[in-house]
């Protein structure tokens, strides 16, 4: 499908490597069941996650938003957030991260 890659335990899947330069990056991601870091992560570009299986939390600093198969949102990735699975099975997510500009 694409290059696999581990980082901070998290695991994604890039399901365009090795394209030429983009605007959007879309990952395969089966976020683990408990938050890996006590910190929020934050980046450049805008999140859309899509739950392709199970369930998803996404913390934000002020919200908590549960999401189920089928269900997606758009934020502004500059805003803390963090990602788990919720219940079974294993959740699956689609996550494509696009730039602005």
């Amino acid at each position: 499908m694409g290059a696999a890659a581990d980082r901070d335990a998290h695991h994604f899947e890039s399901i365009a490597a090795g394209l030429a330069p983009k605007k959007t990056l879309p990952f395969v991601v089966p976020p683990l069941h408990e938050f890996v870091a006590s910190t929020f992560r934050e980046h450049e570009r805008r999140e859309f996650p899509f739950v392709h299986k199970g369930r998803v939390e996404i913390e934000f600093p002020n919200e908590t938003v549960q999401l189920a198969t089928g269900d997606s949102v758009y934020f502004n990735a500059l805003i803390p957030h963090r990602t788990r699975s919720v219940g079974t099975p294993q959740a699956e997510i689609l996550v494509i991260v696009s730039h602005d500009g």
